[in-house]
């Protein structure tokens, strides 16, 4: 990962949305350029997966209430201590 990768993820973190035009136009290379770059952060691992997370509020509550199902093979304690690391997780057992 070179200086424009970074730049481009710490874009996509502050929006998600930014077209590779827009992108393009932050980190000062072509949109095609950009798009290879970020087929190339997925490829690679860097950006694993895509989320949606919703705020209590999106959906008109002060507090969001998940319960997660595993296969079981993880540490049950550390798989807690990984979610409750998260600042948007309240509590986590």
């Amino acid at each position: 990962m070179d200086p424009i990768d970074k730049k481009i993820l710490l874009a996509l973190d502050s929006n998600c949305r930014l077209s590779y035009q827009a992108l393009a136009d932050q980190v000062c290379i072509s949109a095609n350029a950009v798009r290879k770059r970020f087929d190339r952060l997925i490829e690679t691992g860097v950006i694993e997966e895509f989320v949606v997370l919703l705020r209590p509020d999106m959906v008109g509550s002060e507090y969001l209430v998940a319960l997660v199902q595993t296969d079981g093979t993880e540490n049950e304690e550390e798989f807690i201590e990984y979610l409750g690391a998260n600042p948007n997780i309240v509590q986590a057992g």
